[in-house]
């Protein structure tokens, strides 16, 4: 059977994101935060705009795509109290991909070990810094997803087929979703190489995978749309409150006097003696009147 023997338009079955509903959350908090806290809060929002500008990248390049695939974007699994959250989940007719999204800046390395580093040109200066591996990220999104899925086969003789099988027919990759990101793979192991991949790259990277399993049992679009939304039914609602980690520094902050948002001096609770907010009080500057910084209460 030949693949994509139908120029059919790709199907996004879920096209959401939790990155919008965190991004969401952090913007609400923000607005009552302390303020010694804003600056934490405000990197945290800008990294949420990458990932979800990432993410979009992404999900252009997959439109433009012209032949069959379901596209399954931010799925949650869990099983066994651990959990996944899987950028994109795409099925085609001759294997799903499961895909980890990185919208960095700079240079990515890998080295013969398979450890990665990204170096950044700030101004005159360059950085080097140790990141965690996506190809290891991806792993643990896979083995879940297997586990997932053999456990909930009938029988042994399924499991163990379903168990063998499945690297031939799941594919990790890890897209750089940022054009301006470079990676450097020369010495990265074979098995990591393979599946490093720039987002202007990933439509027909995954048709090169698909048509080496052109002589194995290609599935036809309805069974692809049947498989894609088995795995739909998987996703869960993701229960976690991205505000959480926050509160304690609300906590802290909340029992202390505030600094001056001007100058970081202590700040003293005054009542405000005329104007239009006269008999309201406010935080003022220690050092006024040399700052004259407020905060409102």
């Amino acid at each position: 059977m030949q693949l994509f023997t139908k120029t059919t338009k790709p199907v996004f079955l879920k096209n959401d994101s939790d990155l919008n509903r965190q991004l969401e959350q952090l913007v609400s908090l923000r607005e009552t935060a302390p303020y010694e806290i804003l600056e934490k809060i405000d990197k945290d929002i800008l990294i949420l705009k990458a990932g979800i500008a990432g993410e979009k990248n992404i999900e252009y390049e997959l439109s433009q795509a012209s032949y069959s695939m379901a596209i399954l974007h931010d799925l949650y699994l869990t099983h066994d109290n651990n959990s996944a959250q899987i950028d994109y989940l795409i099925v085609t007719r001759g294997c799903i991909f499961i895909i980890e999204s990185k919208n960095l800046i700079g240079e990515i390395s890998v080295n013969h070990k398979g450890e990665f580093t990204r170096k950044l040109n700030i101004g005159n200066r360059f950085y080097q810094e140790g990141i965690y591996s996506p190809i290891t990220q991806n792993k643990r999104h896979m083995d879940l997803l297997k586990e997932i899925i053999v456990s909930r086969q009938s029988n042994i003789l399924r499991k163990s087929l379903v168990s063998n099988n499945f690297q031939t027919f799941y594919k990790s990759l890890v897209v750089f979703a940022n054009p301006k990101c470079a990676v450097n793979d020369r010495y990265a192991p074979k098995e990591i190489k393979n599946q490093l991949i720039k987002a202007d790259r990933l439509v027909a990277y995954m048709h090169e995978i698909n048509s080496r399993l052109s002589s194995l049992d290609i599935s036809s679009e309805k069974e692809m749309m049947v498989n894609a939304e088995a795995l739909l039914k998987m996703h869960q609602d993701n229960p976690v409150d991205y505000t959480s980690k926050y509160q304690a520094l609300i906590e802290e902050y909340k029992n202390r006097e505030p600094v001056c948002p001007v100058c970081g001096a202590p700040m003293i609770r005054r009542t405000a003696r005329k104007g239009p907010h006269a008999g309201k009080e406010f935080y003022g500057c220690s050092r006024y009147p040399q700052c004259k910084g407020i905060r409102s209460i």
